[in-house]
């Protein structure tokens, strides 16, 4: 499994870091460092646009993914 670790594009300082998205299998042959994607984000799943700033094998978040 592949993770992609996103920048969301938001002013808000609260959320001013990356997050880990998990890399569904279909596209891990596309994802690449410096896209910019479209994930859902927070309790209501809305769509925020971020970049992917690193892709890497392992989180260290123990939530859901």
């Amino acid at each position: 499994m592949k993770i992609a670790e996103v920048f969301l594009n938001q002013t808000n300082k609260r959320i001013d870091h990356a997050y880990d998205y998990r890399i569904p299998p279909h596209l891990e042959a596309v994802i690449e460092v410096g896209m910019r994607v479209v994930v859902t984000f927070g309790f209501g799943n809305r769509r925020v646009e971020g970049f992917i700033i690193r892709i890497k094998e392992t989180t260290d978040y123990s939530g859901r993914i």
